[in-house]
């Protein structure tokens, strides 16, 4: 883990998984096209109205140590559940914004 987080230390980025749906019986990945599109007009911001399409979206930021996960399928218990364990070892905290 250290070796990514110093490889993109200075970077913000986004992951997604667990999707796209379909648009009316469109191939799987079309929507993630347009999704691209956005991100390059966007930036990050892009996600905020698609992420209930996926499982999950996120937003890194290494510099200042934070992930935002945006998901209408998971909960914050559910997310830390599996986060922790990943991190276990590292110089972090995992916590839950108020």
């Amino acid at each position: 883990m250290a070796e990514l987080f110093a490889r993109f230390e200075g970077e913000t980025f986004g992951a997604r998984a667990g999707g796209p749906l379909r648009a009316n019986g469109a191939a799987q990945g079309g929507e993630d096209a347009a999704l691209e599109r956005e991100l390059v007009r966007h930036g990050l911001d892009a996600y905020h109205p698609v992420f209930g399409s996926y499982l999950f979206c996120a937003v890194c930021e290494f510099s200042d140590g934070s992930l935002v996960v945006l998901s209408e399928s998971l909960g914050a218990t559910e997310i830390l559940r599996r986060v922790k364990p990943a991190l276990a070892g590292e110089d972090v905290e995992v916590f839950q914004a108020s």
